[in-house]
């Protein structure tokens, strides 16, 4: 039996980015549960002067837990060509890392044979890369798919040739794989029809939290404010919402060719329509005025602060940038609600699941759900957590939150559905789908 596996993660603690607590759960919990014996093979991010760090991450982790971290590129003329999408390339971390992590990656392989390769993405240029090393090599490979790639839409392709090019490479990948994972029933669902040929390999392994927070949350009192926390980023961006909605003739010529396969709304993933409630709510009741306050956490993107200034709510937000797992725990304990959105997708629904949400549900608090049809909506829906408000409609969502504030709504944890994201049961799904590796 071989126990020895590799994980191959850009994002990994002490990283602190959405994308680094996915694959950390995995490593740690096969290793201290089943055994197993992970080796990391990640970035030195501490080396890079802009990287979101947080060393409280790394203390989550086993203290004996393989870890090889290289150094990487900076950024250059030629990676922000890349960036661009205009060279067949989806981002320009291979470009980037390819030098240093090809010799660990061998480097690893031939020391300790692993079993079977996962790997953890975005940043999806690594596809190709690990598919053809793990070809060569004769080593089953495991894609981690955190995000989809043919079907996030939140900006135009280059062209549909780059688009069809992008859809080859993750044919290939699924095809080749031994599994590959997903985080939604509706990103497995459409990868089934988009791929029909590999639908069994396609397995969804949720995001997950560790365990409750049992640390009791003080009773608010009469006079107090109802905090509602929104903790990370957005993906939202207006310069790409305007290209897509821009017809081709008002476009540069370059961008004549830009191809967009289906139109998903990411504006509807911002704060704008959860803004736009509150503003309906004090209007309509302007006591309420001192009574909201709601806190951001992460960086701030350029359009926030237009955007509170729109509906005049100044006086509520609070903006506290970056902060680290331990000072955004203290925040998270003394909200009383917790702000979720998602994308709008035109006649279909939305796959994406905020890994935010299952955080929340460690608190077991009232989450104010801005969602449509899909499964960001499905899974507060069964959580019995869900305060769940229509984006279109501000005034039956503000008398929604109005009842919340004033405590006539009654939220209760439908824990036989959380439990099933505690991570211990999410990582067992996982060591089922590996056992014939090992």
């Amino acid at each position: 039996m071989n126990k020895t596996f590799l994980i191959i993660s850009y994002d990994f603690p002490p990283l602190n980015t959405g994308g680094s607590h996915r694959p950390a759960r995995f490593a740690t919990h096969l290793k201290e549960k089943y055994g197993l014996n992970p080796v990391v093979i990640t970035v030195d991010h501490t080396l890079q002067s802009n990287a979101n760090i947080d060393q409280t991450l790394s203390k989550t982790l086993p203290d004996d837990l393989v870890i090889h971290k290289t150094n990487i590129k900076p950024p250059d003329i030629i990676s922000q060509l890349i960036n661009s999408g205009y060279f067949f390339n989806t981002d320009s971390i291979l470009y980037r890392w390819r030098n240093q992590l090809e010799k660990e990656f061998i480097k690893a392989i031939e020391k300790y044979k692993p079993a079977f390769i996962l790997l953890s993405v975005p940043p999806f240029s690594l596809l190709n890369f690990v598919r053809k090393i793990a070809k060569k090599f004769d080593i089953p490979v495991i894609f981690d798919f955190r995000d989809p790639l043919s079907f996030w839409v939140s900006s135009p392709f280059a062209s549909k040739l780059h688009y069809l090019n992008l859809k080859n490479t993750e044919k290939k990948c699924i095809a080749e794989s031994f599994r590959f994972l997903v985080t939604s029933p509706e990103t497995k669902e459409k990868y089934a029809s988009l791929y029909p040929a590999f639908k069994e390999k396609i397995e969804v392994i949720f995001n997950s939290f560790d365990n409750y927070n049992k640390q009791a949350t003080p009773k608010r009192k009469p006079l107090e404010k109802f905090i509602v926390g929104y903790f990370g980023s957005f993906y939202y961006n207006i310069d790409s919402e305007k290209l897509i909605n821009k017809p081709w003739w008002r476009k540069k010529p370059y961008q004549y060719v830009q191809f967009t396969p289906f139109k998903q709304e990411w504006k509807y993933r911002s704060p704008y329509f959860f803004f736009k409630t509150i503003k309906h709510l004090i209007d309509n009741n302007p006591e309420y005025v001192d009574k909201i306050e709601i806190r951001f956490i992460g960086n701030k993107p350029l359009w926030f602060d237009n955007m509170v200034c729109e509906f005049k709510l100044q006086k509520q937000i609070k903006h506290y940038g970056f902060l680290s797992k331990d000072e955004v725990g203290k925040i998270q304990q003394e909200c009383n609600a917790f702000l979720i959105t998602s994308a709008k997708v035109n006649n279909g629904k939305d796959f994406f699941i905020a890994g935010k949400t299952y955080e929340f549900f460690s608190y077991q608090k009232p989450i104010i759900a801005f969602v449509t049809e899909g499964s960001q909506k499905w899974i507060i829906k069964n959580s019995g957590l869900g305060v769940i408000c229509d984006p279109d409609n501000p005034e039956e969502s503000s008398t929604k939150i109005k009842q919340l504030i004033d405590e006539k709504l009654e939220i209760k944890t439908n824990k036989d559905f959380v439990d099933g994201f505690l991570t211990g049961n999410q990582v067992e799904k996982l060591f089922n789908i590996i056992k014939p590796l090992i």
